[in-house]
């Protein structure tokens, strides 16, 4: 079983990330999170294994990294529409 606390530090590191992707993306700087999708799938392995009442104890959370993922999707999108808009002959 892993610590929750451990749980919860990985899931706070993967919203720190999220966060500076979204800023730099904003700023319209070219980033990558490759790296964030171990992080997730270790977070979601290591909330799957733990018991009942540590995983309500971690929903919160859990739920806050799911929303930045959904958002910085949406920023993601956008910025390539900007680029398409911006530059036709270059992106597909």
């Amino acid at each position: 079983m892993t610590d929750i606390a451990d749980i919860k530090a990985e899931t706070q590191n993967a919203i720190a990330l999220l966060d500076t992707a979204a800023d730099l993306t904003e700023k319209g700087r070219l980033v990558s999170i490759r790296s964030l999708k171990e992080m997730v799938d270790s977070i979601c392995r290591d909330f799957r294994n733990a018991d009942s009442d540590e995983r309500k104890t971690l929903k919160p959370l859990i739920t806050e990294l799911a929303a930045k993922i959904d958002s910085f999707g949406v920023l993601t999108a956008k910025a390539f529409l900007k680029l398409k808009k911006e530059f036709p002959d270059y992106v597909a």
